[in-house]
């Protein structure tokens, strides 16, 4: 039970990554390039 809670965490925590690591690379290469 405890194992399935974890593997549904990780779950979310690589959906938010997917979003938010994108946008910050995209940002950070914006920012060197201006």
């Amino acid at each position: 039970m405890k194992f399935m809670t974890v593997a549904s965490v990780q779950k979310s925590y690589v959906k938010v990554f997917g979003i938010i690591l994108p946008v910050f690379v995209l940002k950070t290469h914006i920012e060197l390039l201006a």
